[in-house]
């Protein structure tokens, strides 16, 4: 969705560097609706990872493959994090 966003903001500049005045402004709002559209689905996404607590994340920030990377079937053992478990591992 953000490159729909960039893709009208190019037309949008195009259209005014060639004087089209109505499809510039056109294509500006759009732009802007997509960009504001993009942000509102980012922070919702973003809160929803950080609400569940998704322990792929802190894998993936620590270098860990995620599951089922490079054809790994098992549960991979995450080293980071709170210690939870019996042996203090988080289990992805």
């Amino acid at each position: 969705m953000l490159g729909w966003a960039v893709f009208f903001l190019v037309i949008a500049l195009i259209a005014a560097v060639l004087g089209f005045g109505g499809i510039a402004g056109t294509a500006v709002g759009i732009a802007k609706l997509l960009f504001f559209i993009f942000l509102a689905i980012f922070a919702i996404s973003l809160i929803m990872g950080l609400a569940r607590g998704r322990t792929r994340v802190r894998c993936a920030l620590a270098g860990i493959p995620a599951p089922g990377a490079r054809g790994d079937t098992g549960p991979t053992i995450c080293r980071v994090g709170p210690p939870r478990g019996p042996q203090g591992n988080i289990y992805v």
